[in-house]
């Protein structure tokens, strides 16, 4: 079941999306059994995110609220990400930022402890900064631009549908670096 994609090999396509585990580190049995896990989303500083409930149930499905809810970079790569790298897949960090530059300098501090990056200009939760980088198709191809200068990692850009054509936004991002959308 090996592939390649991103010009990395992984032992499948079998991928954890952004959010949904974490870490990785609660169900280690899982996460070393897949070909690569997606980080929650990592800021600059440190969020508390929103308060409960996060999560509410609709006719149509749910909604969600978390804010972002991370340790910060710094306290990341401190404590976090040490403990990562003795999973046995591959480690792609989700990166939130509020302006272009909070995304180049959370790539810059991972550096290149990881296997790539996910740049979160999808993120509907955050009042300022997600939204309006996904919606426009050049803020998102300039952040991945500047993203593309901090590393030669893969990145991979976490697109949004609200209120925007994702295929004009991907277009664009890939021709600004992107290794996938």
């Amino acid at each position: 079941m090996k592939c390649k994609i991103f010009g990395l090999e992984f032992k499948n396509p079998v991928f954890l999306a952004s959010g949904t585990f974490e870490y990785g580190l609660i169900f280690k049995k899982v996460t070393d059994k897949v070909g690569a896990i997606f980080t929650k989303g990592i800021t600059l500083e440190r969020r508390a995110g929103n308060p409960p409930p996060r999560i509410y149930e609709t006719s149509c499905g749910l909604i969600n609220s978390v804010g972002l809810e991370n340790p910060g970079v710094a306290e990341f790569c401190r404590e976090v990400l040490p403990k990562m790298r003795e999973l046995r897949t591959r480690i792609f960090v989700n990166v939130a930022g509020f302006t272009p530059d909070d995304f180049v300098a959370i790539v810059k501090e991972v550096g290149n402890q990881v296997d790539g990056f996910e740049l979160n200009v999808s993120c509907p939760n955050v009042k300022r900064g997600g939204v309006a980088f996904g919606r426009d198709p050049e803020i998102c191809a300039q952040v991945m631009a500047r993203v593309r200068e901090a590393t030669r990692l893969p990145v991979i850009v976490k697109l949004t549908a609200n209120f925007c054509d994702p295929l004009i936004v991907g277009q664009r991002c890939v021709a600004a670096g992107a290794a996938g959308i």
